[in-house]
């Protein structure tokens, strides 16, 4: 992919520069094709991120997760990698995601977008006085219809502790909702809600079915290496007051193991070595983008260790998903006895 700057008052499009973390990287980029021209699209999509993947020297996580999220049918957005060209000199490869807007609901919902969309800013779910100002709401954005979702804070806040998360599947699309827990929980995903971070996701509430849909976001600081502690699959969800939704649902019964099934359904379909080792393919596409990448965090000889299809080394991505999927495996065989693998 390569584009040119143009000026602002052009019909096809604009680009905005969105915040670098050091001197001496590639910005992140986000381009709008329809900004000028309401219709105008590519391959149905009008909003593009280009994420210049500071955290992540492989540069396959976030198109790696989506991979996942792909093959296990959830709503997530599209990714893809592009060689990025600025007023025609290599800025560098990117990471290519679809914006969570009015035309990816319209692509994944049967209301076609009609419903309330909501990102979180810094929010965990917890029900304090001043939590609604940690969401924001990115459909209806002048009207937004509060009702559902505070209904559901405050049900949710006032059960906590319980030990009862039948009520959350009254809400929630539970299976979508456990198939994300079950790909944090095993890749990682150290900033992101399972592990206590309050943002790096939306929730949608349709308006045919009337339930929320977490819709994951944001994935570049996945596949860390930490694998004690709270990584096993005893986990329950931090503390109650950390983040009530996961909580609830880690320290009920029934849904603990619907959970670990779960995890289960992941481990062999698409958490697993040949897995892993098939999408490394990828590898030979973009290496030399990666070795000619001006502004990229890290260096071609790391790139080369970490998207070793064989994993000789533990911390490349093939030898993360062997160590985390024998660990997961030991401790399902105990935990979930009737849990089958290839």
């Amino acid at each position: 992919m390569g584009f040119d700057f143009i000026p602002q008052n052009s019909a096809v499009s604009t680009v905005r520069a969105r915040c670098s973390w050091a001197e001496g990287y590639k910005n992140s980029l986000k381009l709008d094709l329809n900004k000028f021209r309401p219709e105008q699209s590519c391959n149905g999509i009008s909003k593009f991120n280009l994420n210049n993947l500071r955290h992540d020297h492989s540069f396959l996580h976030e198109f790696l997760i989506y991979r996942m999220y792909q093959e296990l049918g959830i709503a997530a957005p599209r990714a893809a990698l592009a060689r990025v060209f600025v007023n025609g000199h290599y800025a560098g490869l990117y990471s290519l995601l679809e914006q969570v807007d009015k035309t990816f609901l319209t692509s994944n919902f049967p209301d076609g977008g009609q419903g309330d969309l909501w990102k979180s800013r810094n929010w965990n779910f917890a029900g304090r006085p001043d939590w609604k100002k940690d969401i924001q709401a990115k459909t209806n954005e002048s009207d937004p219809d509060t009702t559902a979702i505070m209904d559901f804070v405050g049900t949710l806040n006032r059960q906590t502790g319980s030990g009862n998360a039948g009520f959350i599947a009254e809400y929630f699309r539970m299976e979508d909702l456990l198939k994300i827990f079950a790909v944090d929980f095993l890749t990682r995903a150290t900033d992101h809600p399972f592990y206590g971070i309050g943002h790096n996701f939306y929730i949608y509430r349709d308006t045919v079915t009337k339930k929320f849909t977490y819709i994951p976001w944001d994935y570049d600081q996945t596949f860390s290496p930490e694998l004690e502690g709270k990584y096993a699959l005893n986990y329950a969800g931090g503390n109650e007051t950390g983040n009530p939704l996961i909580w609830q649902v880690l320290n009920d019964p029934d849904w603990k193991k619907m959970y670990r099934q779960t995890v289960c359904l992941v481990l062999d379909s698409v958490f697993n070595e040949d897995w892993i080792r098939k999408e490394l393919s990828i590898v030979n596409l973009i290496r030399e983008s990666v070795r000619e990448d001006p502004g990229k965090a890290g260096t071609f000889p790391e790139f080369e260790l970490l998207t070793d299809p064989e994993g000789k080394d533990p911390s490349s991505l093939a030898g993360f998903v062997r160590s985390v999927s024998v660990l997961s495996r030991e401790q399902m065989r105990e935990l979930l006895p009737d849990c089958f693998f290839r």
